[in-house]
């Protein structure tokens, strides 16, 4: 199926990171949220902020350095 559990509440599939509400949910959820990301553990989509001066999206494990000249605050 490409689904596998990393933990009690982290799932992946093909890769992408996805969270299971609550603390006995057996299946996952959903995928991180865009602008954040999932180490494992994960019982909400908003696990850990992405950093500035990187970038996260859905689905993500870590987050991923921006390329040079391109990160602007917003």
């Amino acid at each position: 199926t490409g689904i596998y559990q990393l933990n009690q509440h982290t799932y992946f599939f093909h890769g992408f990171r996805f969270y299971c509400a609550g603390d006995t949910n057996p299946k996952p959820t959903g995928p991180c949220s865009p602008g954040h990301y999932c180490e494992g553990g994960a019982s909400t989509p908003i696990q850990f902020i992405t950093p500035k001066g990187h970038f996260s999206s859905s689905a993500a494990s870590s987050p991923v350095q921006c390329p040079v000249g391109t990160y602007q605050e917003v």
